[in-house]
This record gives C-alpha cells, sequence and structure tokens, in this order.
C-alpha cells in the first residue's frame, strides 16, 4: 500500500508579533467572523495574509464585516484609507490569519500595542478609532 505524501503551504502568519500585539484584550468579537478583505471596487488585498491589529470596520446598514482597505505601495509606509460612508468602526484583528481564510475576532476593548502591529495604524486613524471605541487604547511597551 502506498502512502500519499502530504503537502501544506506554509506562510508566517505571526512574524513574531501577534504575542506582543495584544498586551490586555478586555472584549472581542468572537473568531470566525468572515471578512471582506476591502470595501473599495478593485481592491486588491495586499498580502498573503490578515496581520494581527488590522482595523476591522463594519457596515452600519447591512453588518457586514470588512478590513479597511490599506495602500501598500510603499512597503515602509503603508497608508490606511478613509473610512467609507456608511461604515463604522468595529475593532482591531486579534491574530493573524490567511487570507485564505478570512474568518477573523476583532478586539473592541483592551490595550493594542501599535508599536509590534506589522501595519502601523496613523495617528489620525487611531484617533478616529479610540473615539468610536473608547475602551480600545493604543499603547506601546
Amino acid at each position: 500500500m502506498a502512502i500519499a505524501p502530504i503537502t501544506h503551504e506554509s506562510v508566517d502568519l505571526t512574524l513574531g508579533r501577534d504575542g506582543i500585539v495584544w498586551p490586555s484584550v478586555l472584549e472581542e468579537y468572537p473568531g470566525g467572523m468572515t471578512v471582506k478583505l476591502g470595501v473599495a471596487d478593485n481592491y486588491v488585498f495586499p498580502l498573503p495574509f490578515i496581520p494581527s491589529g488590522m482595523v476591522v470596520i463594519q457596515n452600519t446598514s447591512t453588518t457586514e464585516w470588512s478590513l479597511l482597505d490599506v495602500d501598500m505601495t510603499d512597503p515602509d509606509n503603508p497608508t490606511y484609507a478613509a473610512l467609507p460612508s456608511g461604515w463604522a468602526y468595529a475593532g482591531c484583528v486579534r491574530a493573524s490569519k490567511s487570507v485564505k481564510e478570512p474568518f477573523v475576532s476583532a478586539v473592541y476593548a483592551g490595550t493594542a500595542n501599535d508599536k509590534a502591529m506589522y501595519l502601523p495604524i496613523p495617528v489620525a486613524v487611531k484617533t478616529a478609532i479610540s473615539a468610536a471605541l473608547p475602551k480600545l487604547t493604543f499603547k506601546a511597551n
């Protein structure tokens, strides 16, 4: 009897950061919510994984979940898009996940170490998230 080889595509999802992105998680939407990989028409998600700390938004009329679009044209300076009309900040991704299985948990209360995030969140976006989700704070070690 022959044994079939087992292959598995390996992607380092954590890049060693997930463990330090969230020093404190108080409340989160349970894992398993499916997120769209962006809102804008013809948007192509620029990474093979969804990094911990990435901004999650929710459509206010359909309750659909999505990641906030990000421009990675300059990898040293990723830029988040403006919050689209009809969407609200819902939290940030708790743990990195493959884009092939975009089921994530989003933290909406706790402390995020934003300096440990793979995709840094600009000050203006952090301010808007903090206003919308006052129990979610950003604090570097």
